[in-house]
């Protein structure tokens, strides 16, 4: 289930989140624009957010940074999520957060390793495009710190194994007795029927 959620928010929702970012700075910058979405075999599903205004420097790097920052937030709140559940011991709601948070983490992992994109960009911008083997040092850093994070949850789950054994009977328990009410009266009704 994990996996499929990590799948979900990569593939799909943390680029369609990082689009949403630049479009948000865009209209503060009271800018059109045009948004497109494209495929290719080798990059699979990406969105294109072109600005239809002239941007200044600043205005061209908030707007391209924009995106990066957003799913980085994301992830740090979702973060901060796995830790309020895993306080209150909801162990397949942290399990879940966490493919979540790493699926949002993984859009700006891939900016800091690519050689074209958001980063690249800024830092053509600014004049400073030697600089880029800086970001690949932060795309380690952030890479270690989500893998950590990681490790650090996992370990936390194969300790607490028998609580989300526990929740996982619990649900199950819920669900059932969820389908024996709306059975219930239809089996009264079948046995007033009957007499």
């Amino acid at each position: 289930m994990g996996l499929i959620v990590f799948l979900i928010i990569a593939v799909f929702i943390a680029p369609l989140t990082h689009e949403s970012f630049h479009i948000m700075i865009l209209k503060e910058f009271d800018c059109s624009y045009i948004f497109t979405m494209h495929h290719t075999y080798e990059a699979g599903i990406f969105a294109e957010v072109a600005p239809l205004c002239n941007l200044n420097d600043i205005q061209a790097v908030v707007f391209l940074a924009a995106g990066l920052m957003g799913n980085i937030f994301i992830s740090i709140f979702l973060a901060l999520l796995i830790l309020y559940a895993r306080m209150k011991k909801h162990m397949i709601l942290s399990n879940l957060l966490m493919f979540a948070m790493i699926g949002f983490a993984s859009d700006p992992l891939f900016y800091f390793f690519a050689d074209s994109g958001d980063i690249v960009t800024i830092l053509k911008i600014v004049g400073r495009p030697e600089n880029l083997y800086l970001f690949r040092y932060m795309g380690y850093l952030l890479a270690l710190a989500v893998f950590m994070y990681l490790w650090s949850h996992l370990s936390f789950t194969i300790e607490h194994k028998s609580k989300l054994q526990e929740e996982w009977e619990r649900i199950k328990s819920l669900k059932t007795k969820a389908r024996n009410k709306i059975r219930k009266p239809k089996d009264k009704k079948h046995s007033e029927k009957s007499s």
